[in-house]
């Protein structure tokens, strides 16, 4: 890693922002975060990930983004850049940047090359960071609020921002004593999650969570996303999103997660508000927690259902493991197989 800058003391948060090969979405990013209050107040960290291995095309990609980092003027209090000679992958590459800027720093805001911000949007995270540092519940600063003509609002709601199961990777903040809880290591998450009490915890942010997990665990997919989301369900963490969100995602047909357009990460930036309320109680709001995880799936949680049983919970833990099974070893309609999975698994008990 080859360290250009160094930084300077700060009050603020600093953005650890992560680019790879694509100059035309990063120009947008960039320009976005010129335009914000604060921003001349606040460390820049940016780290760019190495080209693939005999790859030219991509080698000439990540150079045109790295000519163009190194040309920018400075805009924010300090500039730190970071090279990396080979491709770590999004995954690596993020878990190792965030680690280094908390080693030296309390907090810290996180930012993709695909991502456009509000002029608010450090005004909102720094203001976040700092009412909910001495809050251990509270794990995660969303930037982005799901667009709000989709998550159904209860319109009783007075609140400007809401509290969430489910983290956002689409421009959010942390803490570096909840980072250092991170759990990485797939080994270790397996033999956790069949604790029945971590798998049920996990699905509240969705049902969709523990699919995303079963793929990281069986190695067909590389998320930091869904790890950090298990270790704060864990640790019976939750979040915090704003109703008008400060956040918009690029679609990049280059990009790793945003291909094509997806009209629940578009959100009108001019609605942004430069001050927030925030709820009265680090609660949840079951409504608003419901009508989230039916985004993203069409059923429900159970630990989200007002009368939900425990043979329900049950249930939805037997169903999680034979996904789990049926994607490990293809088992598909070989009953046999299954239940000779589950006999050797509760024998280790």
């Amino acid at each position: 890693m080859n360290e250009l800058k160094q930084s300077e003391k700060r009050s603020r948060a600093p953005i650890i922002l992560f680019t790879y090969n694509r100059l035309e979405v990063l120009r947008k990013t960039i320009e976005s975060l010129r335009n914000n209050v604060l921003i001349e107040e606040t460390d820049l960290f940016v780290f760019s990930d190495g080209p693939k291995p005999d790859n030219d095309e991509d080698k000439l990609k990540v150079d045109k983004v790295r000519y163009y980092l190194k040309s920018l003027r400075q805009f924010t209090k300090s500039f730190n850049y970071y090279e990396q000679e080979s491709n770590l992958g999004l995954a690596r590459s993020l878990i190792e940047g965030i680690s280094y800027v908390s080693e030296k720093n309390q907090n810290f805001i996180v930012l993709e090359d695909d991502l456009i911000t509000s002029k608010y949007f450090l005004k909102y995270m720094n203001h976040s960071l700092e009412k909910f540092q001495d809050n251990p519940k509270v794990w995660n600063i969303n930037a982005m609020g799901i667009n709000k003509f989709k998550i159904n609002i209860p319109k009783s709601y007075e609140y400007s921002t809401y509290f969430t199961f489910r983290p956002s990777s689409h421009g959010w903040g942390s803490w570096s004593d909840r980072w250092q809880k991170g759990e990485w290591d797939n080994e270790k998450i397996k033999k956790e999650i069949f604790n029945i009490q971590n798998l049920l915890k996990l699905n509240r942010g969705g049902r969709d969570l523990f699919e995303m997990l079963i793929q990281q665990l069986n190695g067909r997919i590389d998320s930091w996303a869904i790890k950090w989301c298990y270790t704060i369900s864990k640790n019976n963490g939750i979040c915090i999103s704003p109703v008008n969100s400060y956040i918009s995602a690029q679609p990049d047909i280059d990009g790793t997660h945003i291909k094509g357009y997806v009209e629940i990460l578009d959100n009108d930036l001019s609605e942004s508000l430069e001050f927030n309320s925030y709820p009265e109680s680090v609660e949840i709001n079951y409504e608003i927690a419901k009508n989230l995880s039916l985004i993203y799936s069409p059923k429900e949680p159970s630990l989200l259902e007002q009368n939900s049983q425990a043979i329900k919970q049950v249930i939805e833990y037997l169903v999680f493991i034979k996904k789990y099974c049926i994607d490990k070893y293809s088992l598909k309609s070989k009953k046999h197989k299954l239940f000779g999975y589950i006999k050797t698994f509760m024998s280790r008990k």
